[in-house]
């Protein structure tokens, strides 16, 4: 398989996030939309592997939750991703962020805030409650996103 061809900014973007993985838990892509992080997190998989997750992944797993769960589900899925993997991924954001925080009528506004300081913890101390080495998880956003991670 040829390896997915990035632009010079998309490689400096790539070489940032491997030097931040190695140093963190947990990081973050962002950027303005159209910019390619997905390109980027596409081959930061290929580079790395590990699991990497888009909105469909939630979705399917939304599919069996009730609709106010969108944390649980989305904590309960990386939690299973990161016992399996070194590395999760989860691309786009954003639109959890979107549901969560941009959404005056949701009633958990900044719950997934919470949730991810779980995961963190998770990562660093119990890497996904069966696997012992240190987990990673990364994750991509909209620069535009009405709250910070």
């Amino acid at each position: 398989m040829v390896p997915i061809q990035l632009s010079p900014a998309q490689q400096r973007a790539l070489d940032a996030l491997n030097s931040a993985i190695d140093r963190n838990d947990v990081v973050e892509l962002r950027s303005a939309g159209g910019m390619g992080r997905t390109a980027v997190l596409h081959r930061l998989h290929e580079e790395r592997g590990g699991a990497l997750l888009d909105m469909r992944a939630v979705m399917d797993d939304m599919q069996q939750s009730d609709p106010l769960a969108l944390e649980e589900t989305v904590y309960r899925r990386l939690v299973a991703e990161l016992s399996q993997h070194p590395l999760v991924i989860l691309d786009d954001m954003q639109w959890l962020m979107h549901v969560v925080v941009g959404c005056g009528s949701y009633p958990r506004g900044q719950y997934l805030q919470a949730t991810l300081s779980a995961l963190a913890r998770e990562g660093k101390f119990d890497a996904g409650r069966a696997a012992q080495a240190v987990a990673e998880l990364g994750f991509s956003a909209d620069s535009k996103d009405p709250a910070r991670l």
